[in-house]
């Protein structure tokens, strides 16, 4: 099975403080495991450097060079931006384009 790991569940891991912060450990553990194949978009690790150092204090590049090992980079293409484009209105923009590179 595939897991596009969103942008919160790798900000989860970061943060020891976050609430789902356990959850999101036990996650990377099944993708370390070889029990799921986890993915991640460039975006989210630039997002999750932002909230880490600025809000909690925490430097995510270990967690960083982990994802870099045990999972794949989810390409964010033209096709999967077309996708989330051609989206209805009512559709969460960024989890369309978010599932569309994770396909």
């Amino acid at each position: 099975m595939r897991v596009l790991l969103d942008t919160n569940v790798i900000i989860d891991a970061a943060v020891p403080e976050r609430r789902y912060h356990d959850i999101a450990l036990r996650l990377l553990s099944c993708v370390d495991r070889g029990q799921i194949t986890g993915l991640f978009v460039a975006p989210s690790i630039t997002t999750c450097w932002y909230v880490s150092t600025v809000r909690h204090g925490v430097d995510p590049r270990p967690l960083f060079s982990t994802l870099e090992v045990i999972c794949e980079l989810a390409p964010m293409t033209r096709a999967a931006l077309r996708r989330a484009l051609e989206s209805p209105p009512e559709a969460d923009f960024e989890d369309v384009y978010l599932a569309a590179a994770g396909l």
